[in-house]
């Protein structure tokens, strides 16, 4: 072979493939000393295949391919270590590179946070008070829990200022915003009660609710006309525009997030089993934050982080907002 090679670096062949007589040592030096990760093994000499000349012939170039087809240097990486724990919470580490025979534990002095639940003896459950004050009453008081005076009076402020602040802008005067009046904690009551009816009894349209044919029987018309709630529902908001965050993703629902987790915590104390759970409320509209989760019944919604306790009761929740 390494006569083959001087005869075409003396024929300059040996140009046209890159090679010259002072790399020529390069390509067969050993650098075993010189490596510290070097490994020797049986394939480390030089044989005949390792080195393949093509000699010149009717099908083939006149020019001598050299390669090698087996690898110079086998690096050894350390296996990792397993660490385990035992029922007297005690870490003992396992020796990956021992075999199955010979395995090598060794106990590791740690220490663990335990915090007791409980440690004052408080009351879990549902509220005491709750319980004495409501043992009688409907389904409606319960959501009243929620949807207090509190909560309506924020949402009926703050749709009265936001139609205020539209009023002040150039509009129409055969626009519906032209007879706008303002609206009550009454009102805003009905026009709730309308909106979880819809979700109910779900109609192709929203002016369907209103019509008259004996196919869409709704008591809707009778609660509100269609023309002051579509008004109410462009009107209807959470914040007050002029004070929002520059940048704050949930500043136009931050405030009543706030009051509801608050009212969440004050009817119920969990007990020791809690976890939390992700929902997705289904909304096909334009938002930033809206999420896409193929494995959903409804691909296409906002995500909601909920902790809650036995019985599905939600603690307290989070909206993502990316």
């Amino acid at each position: 072979i390494l006569q083959l090679l001087d005869e075409s670096f003396r024929s300059g062949e040996g140009d046209e493939l890159g090679y010259n007589s002072d790399n020529l040592v390069e390509i067969f030096d050993d650098d075993s000393d010189a490596d510290p990760d070097f490994v020797v093994s049986e394939h480390d000499s030089v044989s005949d295949g390792d080195i393949e000349i093509s000699q010149p012939g009717p099908s083939t170039s006149t020019k001598r391919k050299i390669f090698s087809s087996t690898p110079k240097k086998h690096l050894s990486h350390k296996k990792p270590r397993l660490c385990v724990h035992n029922q007297q919470n005690k870490t003992i580490t396992l020796d990956s590179q021992n075999t199955s025979d010979n395995q090598s534990w060794k106990p590791v002095d740690s220490t663990f946070n335990v915090y007791p639940y409980n440690p004052e003896n408080e009351s879990v459950g549902i509220n005491p008070d709750i319980i004495d004050s409501m043992s009688n009453c409907s389904p409606i008081d319960f959501f009243q829990l929620f949807l207090d005076e509190e909560v309506l009076l924020l949402l009926v402020t703050e749709t009265n200022r936001y139609a205020q602040q539209c009023l002040k802008i150039a509009y129409s005067p055969h626009s519906r915003l032209a007879k706008w009046t303002d609206c009550t904690v009454e009102e805003m009551k009905n026009f709730i009660c309308i909106l979880i009816m819809m979700g109910l009894q779900q109609l192709p349209s929203l002016a369907h609710y209103w019509r008259q044919d004996d196919m869409y029987i709704s008591r809707i018309p009778e609660i509100m006309s269609r023309n002051r709630f579509e008004l109410l529902l462009r009107m209807f908001h959470f914040s007050d525009n002029e004070t929002v965050q520059q940048g704050d993703r949930l500043s136009k629902v931050s405030n009543l997030v706030t009051i509801l987790n608050v009212k969440f915590k004050m009817y119920l104390s969990p007990k020791d089993k809690i976890c939390i759970d992700e929902s997705v409320v289904p909304f096909l509209g334009r938002l930033i934050f809206r999420q896409y989760l193929k494995n959903k019944r409804h691909r296409y919604g906002v995500k909601i982080f909920k902790l809650c306790v036995e019985g599905g009761y939600t603690l307290q929740y989070k909206i993502y907002s990316g």
